[in-house]
């Protein structure tokens, strides 16, 4: 599952909470081709099932809202870039998160209201390091949890995920991939910053089939950790994922429809 603060971020915590079918109101003349229009995601841990759908709607081929029947997500834009998301809940505006750009990448997403939480974001040649959930202690940044990726084919092929206030707390993840469409394949890179599901990584550009843990970051013996069992439609994008244990048992089943 995501880290806290990230969590704050994303679908999975802003809308898991109902559980009912939302209608689909997300249409939109200007609606990109190949972009979502409709995901739902159910999820199956320790005994309990949680399910959600969300909406997508589109205003001047950018992503406007994501919304369900209770919460929804607005989004702002400057010079094309995203620049602010507010979360409502009822209408009532719970939180949100401005973002920062450097060197034309997504350099921070920080909570706007308290001002003291943020996830910061490193590059190498514009391709994403590292990415680090802080919060602000006297006038210092400092980091609780940091992943630091290796991309190959711009698919994540390794992930160190560290706790930094946890002694001997890192762990190693490997990943392999299809050679089909990720999908959010058609939509702006810090659009994936803001939207993450149990069964998919949206920072990849093709659909992860399996995964694998390691006994220790220096291990180079990948053990099997989950499967992935996905379809598609006749554009090569994912109609349906469902995410697997080692043992078979299942995670998470999520499902896509698109513009």
């Amino acid at each position: 599952m995501k880290n806290s603060f990230k969590s704050l971020l994303i679908i999975a915590s802003i809308i898991l909470t109902s559980c009912s079918n939302s209608d689909d109101n997300s249409t939109s003349s200007n609606s990109p081709a190949n972009t979502i229009k409709k995901l739902s995601e159910t999820t199956y841990f320790e005994g309990q099932t949680n399910s959600f759908t969300a909406n997508f709607t589109y205003e001047n081929g950018n992503l406007k809202s994501i919304s369900n029947q209770t919460q929804k997500i607005d989004i702002s834009y400057s010079d094309g870039r995203i620049s602010e998301t507010k979360i409502y809940n009822n209408n009532i505006l719970q939180t949100s998160y401005a973002f920062e750009y450097q060197n034309n990448n997504l350099y921070t997403i920080t909570n706007s209201v308290n001002n003291f939480e943020r996830t910061l974001f490193t590059y190498t040649n514009s391709t994403q390091k590292t990415e680090e959930n802080q919060s602000l202690n006297n006038s210092v940044w400092q980091t609780q949890v940091k992943d630091e990726f290796i991309f190959v084919n711009d698919n994540i092929q390794q992930r160190t995920n560290t706790f930094t206030n946890i002694p001997n707390s890192t762990y190693k993840v490997g990943y392999e991939y299809d050679t089909k469409l990720n999908p959010m394949n058609y939509m702006a890179k810090e659009v994936r910053e803001i939207i993450g599901l149990e069964s998919c990584n949206f920072k990849n550009k093709n659909n992860t089939t399996f995964s694998y843990n390691y006994n220790d970051i220096n291990s180079t013996t990948p053990i099997l950790n989950h499967t992935y069992q996905i379809s598609y439609n006749s554009q090569n994008l994912p109609t349906q994922i469902k995410k697997y244990s080692s043992n078979n048992t299942l995670i998470a089943v999520s499902t896509f429809e698109y513009n």
